[in-house]
């Protein structure tokens, strides 16, 4: 549920790696709303920035995604959470 999330607002990523990544966010619920911020234009690079709210937390997340061009399109790259 997670990752479907994730591909309404993001370019595609590996699911595995994905799911490897976000499963550390357990603890806060689910994912119930994502809100695009902003992009960042980075030589050979993109950053992406959300906010995202969980069913189980009062607080809401940062999530960084770093994307690199790719054929025409952008990869993702690595991700990262910041409280």
């Amino acid at each position: 549920k997670d990752f479907d999330l994730f591909l309404e607002h993001h370019p595609p990523a590996p699911k595995e790696e994905f799911d490897k990544a976000v499963s550390i966010l357990a603890p806060l619920g689910k994912p119930i709303e994502v809100e695009y911020l902003s992009t960042i234009k980075k030589p050979n690079r993109l950053k992406v920035l959300c906010k995202v709210t969980y069913s189980d937390t009062a607080e809401e997340l940062l999530w960084d995604f770093n994307l690199i061009p790719n054929d025409g399109e952008y990869r993702l790259v690595n991700m990262g959470f910041d409280k």
